[in-house]
Order: structure tokens, then C-alpha cells, then sequence
């Protein structure tokens, strides 16, 4: 599944192929925040594509079987937050 990304919603220290994330959902962004806890996706990162000409990452993640939709949905419409979860064994990258 494609999320795209701009630079704002990237981490700092970037994504690569193996890393896990939690897509958050998240209000209009004239709504207030919800008042129960949003709901919550885990998914990890296949493919992160080179930005374009406007900063936006095209990132390709593996969404759970039957969570598909709902990601799809908060893709299209850009309602979502991500958060990079922690890797037991994430190495650093060689450069």
C-alpha cells in the first residue's frame, strides 16, 4: 500500500525497508482532537521511493490481512500520522 509523504511527515532519520510503523488516524485538521484513542495500524515498510520535486516520499508498507481499507482510506484522504515503532535489531546505515 502507498502512502505518500511530505517532508514534514517524514522521521528525521528517514525510513528504509524492514522498518515498523503505527499509522494513526487523525481528525480534519480544523477538528478537535477525538476524545477516545484513535485508531491505530501496524504496518512495515517494503519500498521508500525518491522524493519528488515537491518533497513527497512515496513510501510502499505491508498492511495486516482485512486492515487494508481503512489504511487505503486515511491514504487517499492524508488523515494520518505516522510513528516509526522500535526495532529490536534496527542497524545503522552504512554510508
Amino acid at each position: 500500500m502507498p502512502l505518500a509523504l511530505d517532508a514534514a511527515r517524514m522521521p528525521a532519520g528517514g525510513l528504509r525497508p524492514g522498518d515498523r510503523l503505527l499509522v494513526v488516524d487523525t481528525p480534519p485538521a480544523d477538528a478537535d482532537p477525538p476524545a477516545s484513542s484513535p485508531r491505530t495500524f501496524d504496518v512495515e515498510v517494503v519500498r521508500v521511493g525518491p522524493a519528488d520535486l515537491n518533497g513527497v516520499v512515496v513510501v510502499d508498507v505491508v498492511v495486516a490481512e482485512g486492515e487494508g481499507p481503512a489504511v487505503a482510506t486515511r491514504a487517499a484522504t492524508g488523515r494520518f500520522a505516522l510513528l516509526l515503532q522500535p526495532a529490536e535489531s534496527r542497524a545503522p546505515e552504512e554510508g
